[in-house]
């Protein structure tokens, strides 16, 4: 059972690095004026990116970035790249770690304890990771002297579950974008969901987190995923508001949906994430 569950994981582990794009990201470089900074909080690492024109003075954005399961912040950074926008708009990029995603490969691969089964050994050892991310987004905001208005988050995947549960239980946020991901808390513990709003792009094809739900083909553990309509009901049901963004002819990695994005409605995905925010670079 176990050598099953290793071969699982080997293959959606080899999709990720290819669907996403990894290996090539790894090796392109990224043009930006500000600076990054890799920091240590509470036992893990985030990379964060700093506009050179950051003024304390200024109305500042904070965006918050969570990888996909088996992912890390090196990774999303590379693929996503919101630096160009940061510079244009004034905001801080914080890519944050999850915590080791199984026993093997912990340092490079990493996961999110989102709820519900979701995802790897985070949930298993029940990893704090709502505490984690609320610590690190109160420890920012302060340093730069952001206004809870102007808290931004993405994640994807795993990452993007995670999100969903932070505005189901916390007041961390107030508006998501999550990308290839769905609601994975019980419904009893979405209290904070009011006047909060998740906006969920997701691909058409998905079938590592299929949009009707349950568990997906390609997918590595036998975890059944909400549907997108039930996730809608549950959310708005707590006082939220859900939208749900279909990207034609999209599978669930970055690569797919940035393409989908681009084909579909001419605009990178960056393009569109930062669009749900009511944000425009040029």
């Amino acid at each position: 059972m176990q050598g099953l569950y290793l071969i699982k994981w080997l293959q959606t582990l080899l999709y990720y690095l290819i669907g996403s794009g990894v290996w090539l990201a790894l090796s392109l470089p990224v043009q930006a004026e500000g600076r990054y900074q890799t920091e240590s909080f509470n036992e893990r690492e985030w990379l964060l990116y700093v506009p050179d024109r950051f003024s304390e003075k200024a109305h500042l954005y904070l965006l918050i970035v969570l990888h996909g399961g088996a992912g890390n912040a090196q990774f999303i950074q590379r693929k996503l790249a919101f630096e160009q926008a940061a510079d244009q708009l004034g905001m801080v990029v914080a890519y944050l770690n999850g915590s080791a995603a199984a026993r093997l490969g912990g340092a490079k691969f990493k996961a999110w304890n989102a709820g519900r089964g979701c995802c790897g050994k985070p949930y298993r050892d029940q990893v704090d990771d709502i505490s984690y991310i609320s610590e690190a987004v109160e420890t920012l905001q302060s340093r730069y002297h952001v206004s809870d208005v102007n808290k931004l988050a993405v994640g994807h995947s795993n990452g993007g579950m995670m999100l969903q549960t932070m505005v189901c239980t916390t007041e961390t946020f107030q508006k998501v974008v999550t990308l290839s991901a769905t609601l994975m808390v019980d419904p009893k513990q979405c209290a904070k969901a009011v006047n909060n709003t998740i906006i969920n792009i997701h691909g058409e094809l998905d079938e590592n987190v299929p949009i009707a739900g349950g568990i997906g083909e390609k997918g590595f553990l036998d975890i059944p995923f909400t549907s997108q309509k039930n996730a809608q009901h549950i959310f708005e049901s707590a006082g939220g508001r859900y939208q749900l963004v279909v990207l034609p002819k999209a599978a669930h990695s970055l690569k797919d949906l940035d393409g989908s994005a681009r084909k579909f409605r001419k605009q990178p995905l960056v393009e569109l994430i930062l669009e749900q925010f009511s944000l425009t670079a040029r």
